[in-house]
């Protein structure tokens, strides 16, 4: 009984099962199942975080910690506030949102670097299988042409492909994206930490699951560029060039000698960075373009029965690619953010000290809003397409300087962590991926959702994990650096 109880009580051991509940709430047509299972992971969860935090007595010295309980009780005066309207709903989503951040970035304190390789691979391997089982049933998709529609409460989902953008089977092309954006990064996260493993071996060849993960990586690249998400591609521009600065700077220009030539190499470095993920972008949707009239020739020339009507038959012959360039169906470039955003500051700004309730967003953003905006997109306002407004709306002006404060706090001990690191390559690699991808996501989120709430639950839980071990790896390496006394002794 001893050993089940500490397995369902250890922090890492839920992370494991709900990643791959988070995978559910992605599709529309799973909602149901996915937000029952929730139920069940909240007050598992509640106990986890309750037996956490009596074994561990040391997370009220944490300074994230401590700004992450002001976050919180921050947060918890809007609730409070709000208490005449959806109360019950409000309280509900402020105890989510103590165990998903609370139990995500988690680590114990006496966590070896060892240890923490070994879980992040875990982790990063099992949101690997089952990206690139969804994201190659989407490729699929693409290829064999395949379109159809399905209702929810209401609204229609699509799969395949629409307005030249892969929806693929995830019914919205920025999930798509987003997964494949977070995969591309776990990848190279198992990459990283194969590399480690194999300088202590004899062998140098790569294993069948490296060689898996490069193919993933490959995969990956072409869902997210067919997906046509630019929040997405911010990201991933963000996390290249991030990677690119401290990489660059320990590692390609170290032994330049002068200031100025120092600065024009990393500014080279970082243009060409940027230049090649756009330049690979056009390269890879100009490649794939063809693939489907290339299925539909192949399954011609060997008599085969169709699966794609995306060419007539007099057509096919002609090889003719498909179209991957996003198309535009209404002038508004931000695709109805910038009217969501200037309702949304019209409701904070009448409600700036205690916001107006995380359920009650849609509700009252709906006043400021068009009829013909609604009957387009009736439930697209209960996202402000920006975190930091999100917050600002739904709990006022005093969560979101906690957040903003936190997100600075660890943006700070970040840069510092990787300006001075002076290591390995091997140990420089995975702390710097994984700083990267935080500082992508948190730059991503001025045109999403996604880091608090349910709006993409495996962001949260790839954003604030990640970000646990990240913590982790700093507070192991600076306890592992000498003393003042000892490098005085040594002298």
């Amino acid at each position: 009984m001893s050993k089940a109880w500490k397995w369902i009580t250890d922090s890492y051991h839920y992370k494991i099962v709900l990643l791959v509940v988070t995978f559910l709430y992605v599709f529309p047509f799973a909602m149901g199942i996915s937000g029952q299972l929730l139920k069940v992971f909240l007050l598992w969860g509640l106990v986890v975080t309750a037996v956490t935090a009596f074994r561990d007595r040391t997370i009220h010295k944490s300074k994230f910690y401590l700004s992450l309980f002001v976050f919180l009780g921050a947060s918890l005066i809007g609730v409070v506030a709000n208490y005449s309207q959806n109360f019950s709903r409000n309280l509900i989503d402020w105890f989510y949102l103590i165990v998903f951040l609370f139990l995500f970035m988690y680590v114990s304190p006496d966590q070896s670097k060892e240890k923490i390789k070994e879980e992040l691979s875990v982790l990063s391997s099992v949101f690997i299988f089952l990206s690139f089982l969804f994201s190659f049933l989407s490729f699929l998709i693409f290829m064999t042409n395949v379109e159809m529609t399905y209702t929810v409460d209401g609204r229609d989902y699509w799969i395949g492909v629409f307005e030249n953008r892969l929806f693929g089977i995830f019914g919205n092309p920025n999930t798509g994206a987003l997964i494949s954006f977070l995969s591309i990064v776990a990848s190279f996260v198992i990459l990283t930490l194969s590399q480690k493993n194999k300088s202590l071996s004899a062998t140098k060849e790569k294993s069948p699951f490296e060689k898996f993960t490069i193919f993933n990586i490959l995969l990956q690249f072409i869902v997210l560029y067919l997906s046509n998400s630019r929040s997405v591609m911010v990201a991933l521009i963000v996390f290249v060039l991030v990677f690119l600065f401290f990489y660059g700077i320990h590692y390609l220009v170290h032994t330049i000698q002068k200031k100025r030539v120092k600065v024009l190499s990393m500014m080279l470095i970082l243009l060409l960075g940027a230049s090649t993920v756009v330049g690979s972008e056009r390269i890879i949707k100009t490649g794939v373009s063809y693939l489907p009239a290339g299925l539909a020739y192949v399954q011609e020339s060997l008599n085969l029965k169709s699966l794609t009507n995306i060419l007539d038959p007099e057509e096919k012959k002609q090889f003719k690619p498909v179209e991957t360039d996003r198309e535009y169906l209404t002038e508004d470039v931000s695709n109805g953010r910038f009217v969501i955003w200037t309702a949304g500051f019209k409701v904070a700004s009448q409600n700036i000290m205690t916001g107006v309730g995380n359920a009650n967003v849609l509700e009252e953003v709906k006043p400021h809003l068009s009829k013909q905006f609604l009957r387009a997109t009736p439930k697209m306002a209960s996202n402000m397409h920006n975190i930091y407004l999100q917050i600002l709306v739904s709990g006022g002006i005093l969560p979101l300087l906690a957040f903003i404060g936190f997100f600075l706090l660890v943006i700070l001990t970040g840069f510092q962590f990787l300006w001075k690191k002076r290591a390995t390559k091997q140990d420089f690699l995975l702390p710097s991926i994984l700083f990267s991808l935080l500082a992508s996501l948190m730059v991503e989120n001025l045109f999403d959702s996604l880091l608090v709430g349910f709006m993409f639950l495996f962001v949260v839980f790839i954003f604030w994990t990640y970000l646990g071990y990240f913590l982790a790896w700093v507070r192991q390496d600076k306890e592992a650096e000498p003393s003042e006394e000892d490098t005085v002794s040594h002298q």
